[in-house]
């Protein structure tokens, strides 16, 4: 049986960026991933971040339109696109929810990064990424700094 690897590259640094703002939010919070995807690979340039939200729960999040379609417009000056989101999932696990599933367009990468608290009251980050036709999280890989 074969299967299809997909993998995301992208820098350290700007994961770890996108893990602190996760753990310092009592609520989801949401960026897109701007960049380009190559046979199965998702190369991540940037992330974006939107200044407010219209929608910020814990237990769901949601841009403006007008500010998702401004960094695609940005994007598209750079021959770059929209490949995907990463979100955060306050106390609960980095898997894919059925709205998450449901609203990840096929052949885009949706990363989600669990936030939760440790025996010891510390809080910790597992960042996942996945794709909507595959069962398996995609490999992850660091990009030069």
């Amino acid at each position: 049986m074969s299967y299809t690897v997909y993998k995301v590259q992208i820098k350290k640094s700007t994961l770890a960026s996108f893990r602190r703002r996760a753990i310092r939010s009592k609520k989801e919070i949401l960026a897109y991933l701007v960049g380009y995807v190559s046979d199965n690979i998702f190369v991540v340039i940037e992330v974006a971040y939107t200044k407010k939200y219209e929608i910020s729960t814990p237990e769901n999040v949601k841009w403006f339109d007008k500010d998702y379609y401004k960094v695609l417009a940005d994007a598209q000056k750079q021959d770059l696109d929209i490949i995907g989101d990463i979100h955060s999932h306050p106390n609960c696990d980095a898997i894919m929810s059925e709205a998450d599933y449901n609203g990840t367009a096929l052949g885009n990468v949706c990363g989600i990064c669990a936030v939760y608290k440790t025996p010891k009251n510390n809080n910790r980050s597992l960042i996942r990424f996945w794709v909507k036709n595959s069962a398996l999280c995609c490999d992850l890989e660091y990009l030069q700094e």
